[in-house]
């Protein structure tokens, strides 16, 4: 799974068939996708990373990249950890 900053879940690329129907299903079983508070409660989890990002950006990729380090070991055991981890890799320079 992929989890995109405005709350939804993507499948990852490339995946078979078998691995589609258990992504698929996953959603499905846990009610991950459908969830209006779920959806709601996971991009605003990641909205303060968004906000720090669109800061730093113009203080140049060094800034960023140390800003994302710093924050990787300290979103571990948070809500919505994934969801923030996800964005934050996605948003390396």
């Amino acid at each position: 799974m992929h989890f995109i900053s405005d709350g939804s879940i993507q499948p990852r690329d490339n995946l078979s068939a078998a691995e589609q129907l258990r992504f698929s299903e996953t959603l499905r079983v846990f009610q991950l996708a459908d969830a209006g508070l779920l959806v709601d409660s996971r991009r605003d989890a990641v909205k303060p990373y968004i906000d720090a990002l669109n800061d730093l950006k113009d203080f140049g990729p060094e800034i960023v990249q140390a800003y994302i380090n710093r924050k990787f070991p300290q979103i571990n055991g948070v809500p919505f950890e994934t969801a923030i981890r996800h964005f934050l890799q996605s948003n390396q320079p």
